[in-house]
């Protein structure tokens, strides 16, 4: 893949956990106080947690550091769980729309995982490539 894809890819990726650091935790502390349910409260607690995964996602891609792979598949889960929790427990929506929420909500956040781990890829293969000429100082 060329370089312009790959760094599309890459802040494409970055620009949805920037959103999402910001939805979670700004909105989930927004919601906290409001809520009153046992749902709600997972809702928005998940919420919280996955506005913090993406921010230690963002940091651990930043410093290439290996748990950003662990870190983005946490925030998956999060985001995913969130989906369905909010559709129901805020939204008043049935349990077969929170399902449907969390499956779509969990292809989203493979693509991010996919599109992370392809990037990580092209990385280490581009690193391991010998410099034009075959001659390594």
């Amino acid at each position: 893949m060329s370089k312009v894809w790959s760094a599309l890819r890459l802040a494409a990726i970055c620009g949805l956990l920037l959103l999402t650091a910001y939805i979670g935790v700004v909105e989930g502390l927004n919601t906290a106080p409001s809520a009153a349910t046992t749902g709600q409260y997972l809702a928005t607690a998940t919420q919280l947690l996955y506005g913090v995964l993406s921010i230690a996602s963002l940091v651990a891609m930043g410093l290439k550091h290996r748990s950003a792979g662990v870190l983005l598949a946490l925030w998956g889960l999060a985001v995913t769980a969130t989906a369905g929790l909010a559709s129901v427990a805020w939204g008043g929506s049935s349990i077969l729309v929170g399902l449907v929420a969390s499956g779509a909500t969990a292809a989203i956040a493979g693509l991010v995982f996919w599109g992370w781990r392809a990037h990580r890829t092209e990385r280490s293969r581009s690193a391991a490539r010998p410099p034009p000429g075959g001659r390594v100082a």
